[in-house]
C-alpha cells in the first residue's frame, strides 16, 4: 500500500498493521555493532564474536538500540 502522506509528514497511526513496505538497507560492519555495544549495551552477545558464538545466537548481533539509531538516522538523510 502506497502511503498517502510524504515521508516527513507521516505518524504511526498512517503505518496498517500487516503492511510491508522497503525502506532500503545499510551495511554496518562489526566494529561498528562492538563499539556502540561497548559504550551503551555491554552485552556479550553484542561485544565479544567469539563469546557470541555461545548464545543462542550463534554469533555478533547489533543492539536494538543500534538498530534503532542506525534506522533513524537513514531517515534523517
Amino acid at each position: 500500500m502506497a502511503f498517502s502522506r510524504p515521508i516527513d509528514d507521516r505518524y504511526f497511526e498512517d503505518y496498517v498493521e500487516g503492511d510491508v513496505h522497503a525502506f532500503g538497507s545499510i551495511a554496518v560492519e562489526a566494529d561498528e555493532i562492538i563499539a556502540f555495544a561497548t559504550r551503551f549495551d555491554p552485552q556479550r552477545f553484542h561485544t565479544d564474536p567469539e563469546a557470541a558464538k555461545q548464545t543462542p545466537f550463534g554469533g555478533l548481533i547489533a543492539s536494538t538500540h543500534f538498530s534503532s539509531q542506525v534506522s533513524h538516522d537513514s531517515r534523517s538523510e
